[in-house]
């Protein structure tokens, strides 16, 4: 009796053994490719976070040289245009961008606060005054 135990489960022991070893290494084929996919995954993150920063980035340099710019033409800043000037350009240098606010900067200092006059958009004005030259 005991031999024929050892006959039919040698084979059964065997062959459970087989089976296991093979779902073992299917469960390792799938974690590699799984490790493949998150790191492929990470990467692709990283890029799209790069190129959203970036794009930020040019969005913010142009809110820039336009706030600069109409200070210029109005020769004057509000506290508010100041607060403004101030937000934009702390999140440009947090992103990495300094090639333009040096200069900006000093002319941007130089200028007299006048909250009495307003907020004016230079911009607007010139393109009315184009319009009604187109007009006559």
């Amino acid at each position: 009796m005991s031999e024929l135990i050892n006959i039919i489960a040698v084979p059964i022991a065997t062959g459970m053994m087989g089976i296991i070893l093979y779902k073992l290494k299917h469960m390792d084929a799938q974690r590699d490719k799984a490790r493949e996919e998150s790191a492929k995954d990470r990467n692709d993150r990283a890029t799209q976070i790069k190129a959203n920063s970036e794009g930020v980035k040019v969005i913010l340099r142009y809110m820039i040289t336009r706030y600069h710019d109409e200070a210029i033409i109005n020769g004057y800043v509000t506290t508010q245009e100041l607060r403004d000037w101030t937000a934009t350009v702390s999140a440009y240098e947090a992103l990495g961008g300094n090639e333009i606010l040096e200069r900006y900067e000093e002319d941007i200092s130089h200028l007299p606060i006048r909250d009495d006059l307003g907020p004016r958009d230079p911009y607007k004005a010139i393109l009315k005054k184009m319009k009604e030259g187109e007009e006559q």
